[in-house]
């Protein structure tokens, strides 16, 4: 009766064992799936419904490099993935991850361990020496499947860092790329104003000489001389604008404040075409 009930529980845990597999399969054949849809040739979006732009592909199919094509932003990015302190930070964690999945993988091995010791003994002006040296082999068998179990969680932890150091160097280039034309911006900014500066000081010796003429009242000349003064405070405030933000690069690129050395706005230049894509296909680009 003993033999019959050890018998029972064999197969009761087999046959959890054996549905726990298939279920598992299962999970991972749906999120295949899901991870690769079949789309329809008909759908919404799949050809050009907006005029002169292409649906069929999507924005994250982009590098940054062609939305982007000024080489001095090119030198700054490169310079921020390199440098920057978060993306160390992600550069480390994947190298501990890989370690911990190294070690999951050899966990698979069996371990051997030696001892060695040696004794000397002095009896009688007799001189004993004893020596050992004890091996020791061990080996875990992966029967319920523990072993397999954390190594696939390993592995798991490893593409959830390599996510992450993907997210962190797409936040990074987007905050790059929001300040670093915001200075252009700025700049072009700061080269009218001062363009303005100068006419408007050619208009206020106007005024001075039409009063001087008796065509003008003094009123009229404190009016432009206090327009020109507010057009110089907003240059200054400008140029303050521009160490801010060159700050907030040197910040991301891991650097102390310094100047950043840029492009021009008039030179910038978009994509002609930019594809838009259906969700679907741009939430796939996502980790």
């Amino acid at each position: 009766m003993k033999k019959l009930y050890n018998l029972v529980f064999v197969v009761m845990v087999s046959a959890v064992l054996l549905t726990s597999c298939s279920a598992m399969k299962e999970v991972e054949k749906d999120y295949q799936n899901a991870r690769n849809p079949q789309l329809p040739s008909d759908i919404i979006g799949a050809e050009k419904l907006i005029t002169g732009v292409n649906t069929s592909s999507n924005l994250g199919d982009v590098s940054w490099r062609v939305l982007f094509n000024d080489p001095c932003f090119h030198a700054i990015v490169d310079s921020a993935l390199a440098n920057n302190l978060d993306m160390e930070i992600c550069r480390k964690r994947i190298q501990e991850a890989e370690l911990s999945l190294s070690v999951a993988k050899k966990a698979f091995f069996p371990s051997v361990a030696i001892s060695p010791n040696g004794t000397i003994s002095n009896f009688n002006s007799k001189t004993t020496k004893l020596y050992d040296m004890p091996l020791t082999v061990q080996w875990q068998a992966d029967i319920f499947g523990s072993l397999r179990n954390a190594k696939k969680s390993q592995k798991a932890l490893l593409e959830k860092s390599h996510d992450v150091i993907q997210t962190v160097q797409c936040q990074l280039i987007s905050n790059l790329a929001s300040l670093y034309y915001q200075l252009l911006m700025l700049d072009k900014e700061d080269a009218i104003m001062e363009q303005t500066e100068i006419l408007w000081a050619k208009s206020v010796e106007t005024q001075k000489a039409l009063m001087q003429a008796g065509v003008v009242t003094r009123a009229a000349v404190d009016r432009m001389s206090a327009s020109y003064y507010s057009i110089k405070s907003q240059i200054i405030d400008t140029k303050k604008e521009i160490v801010v933000l060159e700050n907030a690069i040197c910040r991301l690129l891991g650097e102390a404040p310094h100047h950043i050395t840029r492009g021009s706005f008039d030179n910038f230049v978009m994509p002609s075409q930019i594809g838009v894509g259906i969700p679907m296909q741009v939430l796939q680009n996502r980790p």
